[in-house]
């Protein structure tokens, strides 16, 4: 959406994406251990290129369709705006701190999209599938070699992925039965891990689940280290490290 004339706020955008710099990279993804750029980082680097240039943003939440999201709207100081369409929030825990993470995350990505903001050191992804060589350095990754669509080893036809989601972690009636809804969360994400079909849905999913997986270090290191590794096996599958 957007106002009527947005020619003013266009030159404006311009300007400021020319003098926007890269978002430095200074949180870690706990999943394949890679930097990238966090909400600060993003809003640190457009902060001064707006402010100049008569611009600014605001990151309201809206209910778009029957889901959640943020909406980004830029604003130039004559009254015209122009908004996306709203980063759905993916909730993995149904509190406010399932919330405030989803929401972080979604203010991220949305800003760094209508700013036209680059992470520093872009590396294509391939950081984030966890492909590096001895020197750390990441290894270029060939893309669709992964064989889709391909029958099951018993004939039948393989099951369809499903959307990412945050999958819940109900609350047991006692403190006893933790270990059996960890167990029952292993198994629902390393299933809808192994239904992915490219690495993007399968970082769809990782970062839907992002605040369990953390929980889940906490509950028991064994059953992280597994499932960790059940993710980085999938990865090698979809998109194999392309040999020198």
């Amino acid at each position: 959406m957007q106002t009527e004339q947005i020619d003013k706020l266009a030159a404006a955008l311009a300007k400021a994406q020319g003098e926007i710099g890269s978002a430095a990279k200074k949180s870690e993804n706990p999943h394949f251990h890679s930097k990238y750029a966090d909400l600060a980082s993003v809003v640190e680097a457009i902060r001064e290129p707006f402010a100049t240039n008569g611009l600014a943003y605001q990151q309201p939440y809206r209910n778009v369709g029957d889901q959640l999201s943020i909406v980004t709207r830029v604003i130039h100081a004559s009254g015209q705006w122009i908004e996306d369409d709203g980063v759905p929030l993916l909730l993995s825990k149904q509190d406010m701190q399932g919330i405030g993470s989803a929401s972080t995350y979604a203010r991220r990505y949305g800003l760094m999209a209508a700013a036209g903001v680059a992470p520093a050191e872009d590396d294509d992804g391939n950081a984030a599938v966890g492909k590096t060589r001895d020197t750390g350095k990441p290894v270029p990754v060939k893309r669709g070699t992964a064989k889709r669509g391909a029958p099951a080893s018993n004939g039948e036809k393989p099951e369809p992925p499903a959307k990412p989601r945050a999958i819940n972690v109900p609350t047991p009636a006692n403190s006893g039965g933790m270990k059996a809804v960890w167990e029952g969360w292993c198994k629902e994400f390393i299933h809808a891990i192994g239904t992915c079909e490219d690495v993007e849905t399968m970082n769809a999913w990782i970062y839907a689940n992002e605040e369990p997986f953390k929980s889940l270090y906490t509950f028991s290191k064994e059953a992280h280290a597994h499932v960790d590794k059940q993710i980085k096996a999938k990865v090698d599958t979809l998109a194999p490290v392309a040999t020198e």
